[in-house]
């Protein structure tokens, strides 16, 4: 019972100690994520990699990354609205851009769809809209 009451007040509570401590939760997860991705990737090998690349070929390659994302969100706006979830376009593009990371971090793009879905369906619990 005592675990169920805990599980409540973290989940559910207002209160500025929930709060609080599921900030904490969050940021121990991430850097927890962070861990195991560079412990898989290591981190020399990463900036060994960009060394090697063309500077410019490589700012190229970024910035039609980003004009990309950019373009998808533009996109997806009108769709959003048509559901009645009131997002502007650069947060569109911001849940875009992490999603982008996920996949590329996770072997799946089922974890990035999922992640879409729950920031598009978080303010006004609009799940099935953002579905």
């Amino acid at each position: 019972m005592q675990l169920r009451k805990f599980a409540s007040w973290f989940l559910k509570s207002d209160q500025p100690n929930a709060q609080r401590a599921r900030r904490l939760v969050r940021v121990i997860i991430i850097i927890g994520l962070f861990i195991a991705l560079f412990w898989i990737v290591p981190i020399e090998s990463v900036i060994q990699a960009l060394l090697k690349t063309d500077p410019l070929l490589f700012s190229i390659g970024v910035f039609f990354g980003l004009l990309t994302i950019f373009l998808t969100s533009v996109q997806m706006k009108p769709l959003l609205d048509n559901q009645g979830i009131d997002r502007s376009t650069m947060q569109i593009f911001k849940i875009n851009w992490v999603v982008k990371f996920y996949l590329f971090v996770m072997p799946s793009s089922l974890v990035a769809s999922g992640i879409r879905w729950y920031r598009f369906a978080q303010p006004e619990g609009k799940i099935a809209e953002s579905l």
